[in-house]
Protein backbone atom coordinates (compact mmCIF):
# COMPACT_ATOMS: atom_id res chain seq x y z
CA UNK A 1 0.00 0.00 0.00
CA UNK A 2 1.41 3.19 -0.46
CA UNK A 3 3.22 4.92 2.56
CA UNK A 4 4.37 1.50 2.89
CA UNK A 5 8.45 0.83 3.71
CA UNK A 6 10.11 -2.28 1.99
CA UNK A 7 13.35 -3.68 2.24
CA UNK A 8 14.80 -5.34 -0.48
CA UNK A 9 17.60 -7.89 -0.35
CA UNK A 10 19.79 -8.91 -3.87
CA UNK A 11 23.08 -11.32 -3.94
CA UNK A 12 25.34 -10.96 -6.61
CA UNK A 13 27.35 -14.42 -6.94
CA UNK A 14 30.04 -15.65 -9.27
CA UNK A 15 29.58 -19.08 -9.63
CA UNK A 16 32.59 -19.33 -12.34
CA UNK A 17 35.80 -20.89 -11.99
CA UNK A 18 37.73 -17.92 -12.21
CA UNK A 19 37.31 -14.30 -11.50
CA UNK A 20 35.10 -12.43 -13.15
CA UNK A 21 35.08 -8.47 -13.76
CA UNK A 22 31.60 -6.81 -13.48
CA UNK A 23 31.06 -4.13 -15.79
CA UNK A 24 27.70 -2.85 -14.69
CA UNK A 25 25.11 -4.08 -12.27
CA UNK A 26 21.84 -2.01 -12.37
CA UNK A 27 19.04 -1.47 -10.60
CA UNK A 28 16.23 0.68 -12.27
CA UNK A 29 13.63 1.65 -9.65
CA UNK A 30 10.49 3.42 -10.95
CA UNK A 31 9.04 6.47 -10.01
CA UNK A 32 6.49 4.68 -7.86
CA UNK A 33 8.83 4.04 -5.06
CA UNK A 34 11.83 6.84 -3.20
CA UNK A 35 14.65 5.44 -2.36
CA UNK A 36 15.43 5.28 1.64
CA UNK A 37 17.95 3.82 1.87
CA UNK A 38 21.40 1.54 -0.16
CA UNK A 39 23.82 -0.78 1.04
CA UNK A 40 26.20 -2.51 -0.34
CA UNK A 41 28.51 0.53 -2.07
CA UNK A 42 25.62 1.24 -4.47
CA UNK A 43 25.93 4.31 -6.15
CA UNK A 44 22.77 6.26 -6.92
CA UNK A 45 22.15 8.50 -9.74
CA UNK A 46 18.02 9.68 -10.12
CA UNK A 47 16.28 6.53 -9.66
CA UNK A 48 19.01 4.45 -10.93
CA UNK A 49 21.48 2.43 -8.28
CA UNK A 50 24.40 0.78 -9.89
CA UNK A 51 27.53 -0.94 -8.97
CA UNK A 52 30.72 -2.22 -10.71
CA UNK A 53 33.98 -4.13 -9.84
CA UNK A 54 35.19 -7.88 -9.88
CA UNK A 55 34.24 -11.39 -7.98
CA UNK A 56 36.53 -13.76 -7.40
CA UNK A 57 35.56 -17.62 -8.09
CA UNK A 58 32.32 -18.45 -6.10
CA UNK A 59 32.14 -14.46 -4.24
CA UNK A 60 28.99 -13.58 -3.26
CA UNK A 61 28.36 -9.90 -3.32
CA UNK A 62 25.18 -8.49 -1.19
CA UNK A 63 23.32 -5.29 -1.22
CA UNK A 64 19.83 -4.05 0.48
CA UNK A 65 17.64 -1.31 -1.38
CA UNK A 66 15.35 0.18 1.77
CA UNK A 67 12.24 1.69 -0.58
CA UNK A 68 8.99 3.70 0.88
CA UNK A 69 5.98 3.04 -1.96
CA UNK A 70 4.37 6.59 -2.90
CA UNK A 71 2.13 6.57 -5.76
CA UNK A 72 0.00 3.48 -7.01
CA UNK A 73 0.28 1.34 -9.73
CA UNK A 74 2.10 -2.03 -11.21
CA UNK A 75 5.36 -1.02 -12.39
CA UNK A 76 8.27 -3.93 -12.27
CA UNK A 77 12.41 -2.73 -10.98
CA UNK A 78 14.48 -4.17 -13.49
CA UNK A 79 17.82 -5.57 -12.57
CA UNK A 80 20.54 -5.50 -15.12
CA UNK A 81 23.73 -7.26 -15.08
CA UNK A 82 27.02 -6.94 -17.49
CA UNK A 83 30.03 -8.95 -16.98
CA UNK A 84 33.15 -9.90 -19.38
CA UNK A 85 33.96 -13.41 -19.78
CA UNK A 86 37.54 -13.26 -22.35
CA UNK A 87 36.06 -11.06 -25.22
CA UNK A 88 32.44 -11.84 -24.40
CA UNK A 89 30.17 -9.24 -23.17
CA UNK A 90 27.09 -11.29 -21.32
CA UNK A 91 24.17 -9.36 -20.43
CA UNK A 92 20.71 -10.08 -18.44
CA UNK A 93 18.15 -8.10 -17.58
CA UNK A 94 15.16 -9.66 -14.52
CA UNK A 95 11.95 -7.71 -13.63
CA UNK A 96 10.66 -7.80 -10.47
CA UNK A 97 6.96 -7.26 -10.33
CA UNK A 98 6.02 -4.99 -7.44
CA UNK A 99 2.91 -3.57 -7.00
CA UNK A 100 1.49 -0.55 -4.71
CA UNK A 101 -2.30 -0.14 -4.09
CA UNK A 102 -4.14 2.07 -2.55
CA UNK A 103 -6.87 1.96 0.47
CA UNK A 104 -8.73 5.05 -1.24
CA UNK A 105 -11.83 7.16 -0.38
CA UNK A 106 -14.84 5.42 -1.45
CA UNK A 107 -18.56 7.20 -2.12
CA UNK A 108 -21.39 4.94 -0.86
CA UNK A 109 -25.19 4.93 -1.21
CA UNK A 110 -27.36 3.08 0.30
CA UNK A 111 -31.37 2.31 -0.31
CA UNK A 112 -33.69 -0.12 0.34
CA UNK A 113 -33.66 -3.67 -1.54
CA UNK A 114 -37.32 -3.07 -2.67
CA UNK A 115 -38.85 0.25 -4.10
CA UNK A 116 -41.96 1.55 -6.87
CA UNK A 117 -42.94 4.42 -8.00
CA UNK A 118 -44.44 6.80 -5.45
CA UNK A 119 -43.10 4.73 -2.43
CA UNK A 120 -41.11 6.71 0.53
CA UNK A 121 -37.59 5.36 0.89
CA UNK A 122 -34.41 6.35 3.06
CA UNK A 123 -31.79 7.53 0.44
CA UNK A 124 -28.26 7.83 2.20
CA UNK A 125 -24.67 8.88 0.57
CA UNK A 126 -21.98 8.69 2.68
CA UNK A 127 -17.69 9.09 1.79
CA UNK A 128 -16.14 6.59 3.62
CA UNK A 129 -11.65 6.60 4.10
CA UNK A 130 -10.84 2.70 4.89
CA UNK A 131 -7.01 3.02 5.21
CA UNK A 132 -5.20 2.56 8.02
CA UNK A 133 -2.41 3.89 7.08
CA UNK A 134 -2.94 6.92 5.29
CA UNK A 135 -5.14 9.98 5.37
CA UNK A 136 -6.24 12.05 2.56
CA UNK A 137 -6.32 15.79 1.77
CA UNK A 138 -7.45 18.68 -0.26
CA UNK A 139 -11.21 16.51 -0.45
CA UNK A 140 -13.11 19.16 -3.16
CA UNK A 141 -16.81 17.69 -3.86
CA UNK A 142 -19.20 18.82 -6.66
CA UNK A 143 -22.98 17.40 -6.64
CA UNK A 144 -25.47 17.86 -9.54
CA UNK A 145 -28.48 16.26 -8.73
CA UNK A 146 -32.67 16.85 -8.88
CA UNK A 147 -33.11 15.62 -5.61
CA UNK A 148 -34.28 18.03 -3.05
CA UNK A 149 -31.32 19.28 -0.92
CA UNK A 150 -28.94 16.75 -2.29
CA UNK A 151 -26.24 19.32 -3.61
CA UNK A 152 -26.80 21.12 0.47
CA UNK A 153 -23.27 19.99 1.82
CA UNK A 154 -19.97 21.35 2.26
CA UNK A 155 -18.04 20.73 -0.59
CA UNK A 156 -14.48 20.81 0.50
CA UNK A 157 -12.39 18.92 3.68
CA UNK A 158 -8.61 19.78 4.49
CA UNK A 159 -8.13 16.24 5.73
CA UNK A 160 -10.39 13.08 5.36
CA UNK A 161 -8.58 11.02 8.50
CA UNK A 162 -7.84 7.57 8.65
CA UNK A 163 -10.74 5.30 8.65
CA UNK A 164 -13.12 8.51 9.16
CA UNK A 165 -16.85 8.22 7.66
CA UNK A 166 -18.63 11.50 6.74
CA UNK A 167 -22.77 11.62 5.82
CA UNK A 168 -23.11 13.47 2.90
CA UNK A 169 -26.91 13.14 2.16
CA UNK A 170 -29.12 11.51 4.51
CA UNK A 171 -32.83 12.10 3.67
CA UNK A 172 -36.46 10.04 3.02
CA UNK A 173 -37.29 11.16 -0.82
CA UNK A 174 -40.69 9.51 -2.77
CA UNK A 175 -39.37 7.25 -5.61
CA UNK A 176 -40.83 9.42 -8.84
CA UNK A 177 -43.88 8.42 -10.43
CA UNK A 178 -42.86 9.70 -13.65
CA UNK A 179 -39.23 10.23 -15.06
CA UNK A 180 -36.12 9.82 -12.35
CA UNK A 181 -33.59 11.26 -9.93
CA UNK A 182 -30.02 11.23 -10.62
CA UNK A 183 -27.61 11.91 -8.17
CA UNK A 184 -24.13 12.93 -9.92
CA UNK A 185 -21.16 13.25 -8.25
CA UNK A 186 -17.43 14.09 -8.68
CA UNK A 187 -14.35 14.07 -5.88
CA UNK A 188 -11.10 15.15 -6.56
CA UNK A 189 -8.52 14.39 -3.02
CA UNK A 190 -4.86 13.95 -2.87
CA UNK A 191 -2.62 11.06 -1.36
CA UNK A 192 0.27 12.67 0.83
CA UNK A 193 2.40 12.07 -1.46
CA UNK A 194 1.33 14.10 -3.94
CA UNK A 195 -0.47 11.57 -5.89
CA UNK A 196 -3.98 12.82 -7.11
CA UNK A 197 -7.53 11.00 -7.36
CA UNK A 198 -11.09 11.75 -8.79
CA UNK A 199 -14.07 9.52 -8.68
CA UNK A 200 -17.08 10.06 -10.54
CA UNK A 201 -20.21 8.44 -9.21
CA UNK A 202 -24.03 8.44 -10.72
CA UNK A 203 -26.51 7.28 -9.26
CA UNK A 204 -30.23 6.81 -10.68
CA UNK A 205 -33.82 5.90 -9.16
CA UNK A 206 -36.29 5.04 -11.64
CA UNK A 207 -39.73 2.83 -11.37
CA UNK A 208 -38.27 -0.13 -9.32
CA UNK A 209 -34.64 0.22 -10.32
CA UNK A 210 -31.75 1.92 -9.13
CA UNK A 211 -28.51 2.18 -11.34
CA UNK A 212 -25.03 2.54 -10.11
CA UNK A 213 -22.38 4.08 -12.36
CA UNK A 214 -18.44 4.65 -10.71
CA UNK A 215 -15.46 5.75 -12.58
CA UNK A 216 -11.86 5.58 -10.55
CA UNK A 217 -9.01 8.17 -12.00
CA UNK A 218 -5.08 7.57 -10.35
CA UNK A 219 -3.21 10.30 -12.02
CA UNK A 220 0.05 8.94 -12.90
CA UNK A 221 3.59 10.38 -12.11
CA UNK A 222 4.84 13.13 -14.85
CA UNK A 223 8.16 11.80 -13.95
CA UNK A 224 9.46 9.49 -17.03
CA UNK A 225 9.56 6.13 -15.11
CA UNK A 226 13.24 4.34 -15.77
CA UNK A 227 12.85 0.92 -17.86
CA UNK A 228 15.25 -1.27 -18.85
CA UNK A 229 14.53 -3.47 -22.00
CA UNK A 230 13.84 -7.08 -21.18
CA UNK A 231 17.12 -9.55 -22.41
CA UNK A 232 16.32 -13.22 -22.35
CA UNK A 233 18.13 -15.18 -19.84
CA UNK A 234 20.97 -16.91 -21.02
CA UNK A 235 21.27 -14.31 -23.98
CA UNK A 236 25.05 -14.08 -25.02
CA UNK A 237 26.21 -11.40 -27.55
CA UNK A 238 30.09 -10.84 -28.91
CA UNK A 239 30.78 -7.23 -28.49
CA UNK A 240 32.88 -5.65 -30.99
CA UNK A 241 34.44 -2.37 -30.47
CA UNK A 242 34.41 -1.10 -33.98
CA UNK A 243 30.61 -2.20 -34.61
CA UNK A 244 29.61 -0.54 -31.79
CA UNK A 245 31.07 2.45 -32.62
CA UNK A 246 29.47 2.31 -36.41
CA UNK A 247 26.42 2.53 -34.52
CA UNK A 248 26.58 5.18 -32.96
CA UNK A 249 27.56 6.74 -36.20
CA UNK A 250 24.33 6.08 -37.69
CA UNK A 251 22.65 7.03 -34.72
CA UNK A 252 23.69 10.55 -35.09
CA UNK A 253 23.34 10.52 -38.65
CA UNK A 254 19.90 9.61 -38.25
CA UNK A 255 19.40 12.17 -35.12
CA UNK A 256 20.50 14.72 -37.70
CA UNK A 257 18.70 14.14 -40.43
CA UNK A 258 15.50 14.22 -38.07
CA UNK A 259 16.25 17.64 -37.02
CA UNK A 260 16.56 18.99 -40.15
CA UNK A 261 13.47 17.36 -41.83
CA UNK A 262 11.65 19.19 -38.47
CA UNK A 263 12.89 23.01 -39.75
CA UNK A 264 9.77 24.53 -40.34
CA UNK A 265 9.11 26.93 -42.94
CA UNK A 266 9.53 30.49 -40.78
CA UNK A 267 13.15 29.18 -39.73
CA UNK A 268 13.72 29.28 -43.34
CA UNK A 269 12.42 32.22 -44.26
CA UNK A 270 14.27 33.88 -41.14
CA UNK A 271 17.28 32.39 -42.74
CA UNK A 272 16.76 33.65 -46.54
CA UNK A 273 15.81 37.00 -44.82
CA UNK A 274 19.47 36.90 -42.20
CA UNK A 275 20.96 35.83 -45.54
CA UNK A 276 20.10 38.95 -47.54
CA UNK A 277 20.67 41.41 -44.71
CA UNK A 278 24.44 39.75 -44.66
CA UNK A 279 24.65 40.32 -48.92
CA UNK A 280 23.35 43.81 -48.31
CA UNK A 281 25.49 45.09 -45.70
CA UNK A 282 28.72 43.87 -47.22
CA UNK A 283 28.34 45.13 -50.86
CA UNK A 284 27.53 48.63 -48.88
CA UNK A 285 30.88 48.02 -47.37
CA UNK A 286 32.19 47.78 -50.64
CA UNK A 287 30.79 50.84 -52.26
CA UNK A 288 30.89 52.94 -49.30
CA UNK A 289 34.89 51.87 -49.96
CA UNK A 290 34.84 53.19 -53.80
CA UNK A 291 33.42 55.95 -53.06
CA UNK A 292 35.89 57.32 -50.24
CA UNK A 293 38.81 55.91 -53.01
CA UNK A 294 37.43 57.86 -55.54
CA UNK A 295 36.76 61.06 -53.00
CA UNK A 296 40.55 60.84 -52.08
CA UNK A 297 41.27 60.39 -55.77
CA UNK A 298 39.74 63.60 -56.63
CA UNK A 299 40.84 65.75 -53.50
CA UNK A 300 45.13 64.73 -54.87
CA UNK A 301 44.11 65.72 -58.18
CA UNK A 302 42.05 69.04 -56.44
CA UNK A 303 45.36 70.00 -54.57
CA UNK A 304 47.79 69.00 -57.93
CA UNK A 305 45.60 71.31 -59.77
CA UNK A 306 45.86 74.07 -57.51
CA UNK A 307 49.66 74.06 -57.24
CA UNK A 308 50.20 74.39 -60.70
CA UNK A 309 47.45 77.81 -60.10
CA UNK A 310 49.67 79.02 -57.88
CA UNK A 311 52.73 78.97 -59.96
CA UNK A 312 51.14 80.52 -62.99
CA UNK A 313 49.42 83.19 -60.73
CA UNK A 314 52.93 84.11 -59.55
CA UNK A 315 54.39 83.95 -62.88
CA UNK A 316 51.92 86.20 -64.39
CA UNK A 317 52.53 88.87 -61.24
CA UNK A 318 56.55 89.15 -62.25
CA UNK A 319 55.57 89.52 -65.56
CA UNK A 320 53.60 92.57 -64.14
CA UNK A 321 55.99 93.72 -62.42
CA UNK A 322 58.46 93.51 -65.42
CA UNK A 323 55.80 95.98 -67.52
CA UNK A 324 55.70 98.35 -64.78
CA UNK A 325 59.35 98.69 -64.87
CA UNK A 326 59.70 98.95 -68.46
CA UNK A 327 56.92 101.17 -69.12
CA UNK A 328 58.24 103.33 -65.87
CA UNK A 329 61.96 103.19 -67.88
CA UNK A 330 60.98 104.41 -71.18
CA UNK A 331 62.81 107.70 -72.51
CA UNK A 332 60.15 110.71 -73.21
CA UNK A 333 57.65 110.07 -70.47
CA UNK A 334 57.72 112.66 -68.18
CA UNK A 335 54.63 113.86 -66.12
CA UNK A 336 51.35 113.33 -68.21
CA UNK A 337 53.04 113.61 -72.03
CA UNK A 338 54.74 111.08 -73.86
CA UNK A 339 55.69 112.00 -77.68
CA UNK A 340 58.86 110.16 -78.96
CA UNK A 341 60.45 107.11 -78.48
CA UNK A 342 63.89 107.38 -78.99
CA UNK A 343 65.80 104.81 -77.39
CA UNK A 344 65.81 101.16 -79.33
CA UNK A 345 66.09 99.45 -76.24
CA UNK A 346 63.09 101.28 -74.20
CA UNK A 347 61.01 100.83 -77.22
CA UNK A 348 61.81 97.09 -77.01
CA UNK A 349 60.78 97.17 -73.29
CA UNK A 350 57.69 98.92 -74.05
CA UNK A 351 57.01 96.53 -76.56
CA UNK A 352 57.42 93.51 -73.48
CA UNK A 353 55.24 95.16 -71.41
CA UNK A 354 52.23 95.09 -74.41
CA UNK A 355 53.03 91.60 -75.34
CA UNK A 356 52.26 90.72 -71.57
CA UNK A 357 49.41 92.98 -70.66
CA UNK A 358 47.52 91.45 -73.80
CA UNK A 359 48.24 87.75 -71.97
CA UNK A 360 46.32 88.63 -68.68
CA UNK A 361 43.80 90.36 -70.26
CA UNK A 362 43.35 87.36 -73.12
CA UNK A 363 43.25 84.85 -70.00
CA UNK A 364 40.86 87.20 -68.28
CA UNK A 365 38.55 87.25 -70.67
CA UNK A 366 38.41 83.93 -72.40
CA UNK A 367 38.63 81.63 -69.26
CA UNK A 368 36.10 82.26 -65.99
CA UNK A 369 38.35 79.79 -64.23
CA UNK A 370 41.48 79.98 -66.20
CA UNK A 371 43.57 77.83 -64.04
CA UNK A 372 41.25 74.85 -63.66
CA UNK A 373 41.54 71.74 -65.40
Amino acid sequence: EIGDFINISFDLENIRNDAISVQSFKIDIPTHFKIIKKEGGLDKKEQTLSWRGSLASSEVKKFVVGLQAVRTGNTPIYIGKQYKVEKFTRKFTDPLEMEVYCDCLAVNHEVPDEISPGKEIQFKVNLFNPSYANEFKDVKIDVFSNIPFADQISNFYPVIDKRKSLILYDYKINVPVEGSFYYNLSMGYRSDYGQYFKINKHVSIEGETVKEEVEEVFEESSEEVNETPKVEPDEVEEVEKPAAENATEEEIETSTLDIAEKKSPLTIVVMVFGFLIIVGFVIGIIKFKKEQKKKEKEKKLDEKNLSKDTELYTFLILMFVVFLFSFASIPGITGFAVYRLTDFSSSLSMLGAIVVLLVLLLLVVHRKEPFRR
